[in-house]
């Protein structure tokens, strides 16, 4: 369901960007004035390439040209994956540091005390919390 939501964002997104710089280019053959703070490249068509490239591009707002570098910065592609594999630790340090304990110590039925279920929850909600940005950050910004 998320990656069926996904791709329809991103052809509809690229389908109305798409009509917008047909409509442009329309009205520039009209000899209309366009407004100074349309910085467009119109040479840029659209083609099943770009429809690709934009499917696979970690965003869903379409270009016509993406900001890119002239070659890969490997210290920065090598910084980034120690960075993941730092956060990654981190995480299992957590999980096997303090979530595990707590989890396995409230293994015994409750027994209708909920003194003890509450603070159990609560045990657990600051590493899992800790857990969930680290798994954030390495999710959308390391990956």
């Amino acid at each position: 369901m998320l990656f069926t939501c996904i791709v329809w964002l991103k052809l509809v997104s690229y389908a109305h960007t798409n009509n917008d710089m047909r409509a442009i280019a329309k009205s520039m053959e009209k000899g209309d004035a366009l407004p100074i703070s349309l910085n467009l490249d119109l040479t840029q068509d659209a083609s099943f390439k770009s429809l690709v490239y934009f499917m696979v591009a970690p965003t869903l707002c379409y270009q016509p040209s993406y900001p890119r570098t002239a070659c890969v910065r490997q210290s920065w592609v090598l910084r980034q994956f120690v960075k993941l594999i730092i956060f990654t630790g981190l995480m299992g340090f957590i999980i096997e540091q303090y979530i595990n304990p707590i989890v396995q110590n409230s293994q015994h039925p409750l027994k209708g005390n909920l003194l003890y279920a509450i603070e159990r929850v609560l045990k657990l909600s600051v590493p899992n919390l800790y857990v969930w940005l680290c798994m954030f950050y390495c999710f959308f910004h390391l990956w």
